[in-house]
């Protein structure tokens, strides 16, 4: 899928500094996956029995929000402080 969107953003013809945007862009998205996957992991209601509501609320936004790092970001912290605090 990287690939892909190199290959689209490649074909303007970039710049150099348009060369370091969408390197940004591909590293960015990069982190964004794995991020992903770690909240997933922890924010998975089956994971969070007593709080299971609060789980596939935040499951949800974090799926909504898989290729957005920033978003994910705020929400690793929602994750940590909401359903840690047994």
């Amino acid at each position: 899928m990287f690939r892909f969107i190199y290959n689209i953003l490649r074909r303007r013809r970039p710049k150099s500094k348009n060369k370091d945007q969408v390197a940004n862009v591909i590293k960015s998205m990069a982190h964004a996956k794995k991020l992903h996957r770690e909240l997933i992991v922890l924010a998975h209601p089956d994971k969070n029995a007593s709080k299971r509501e609060l789980a596939e609320e935040l499951s949800e936004l974090i799926n909504q929000n898989r290729y957005n790092y920033s978003e994910l970001l705020k929400l690793k912290k929602r994750v940590k402080n909401e359903l840690k605090a047994d």
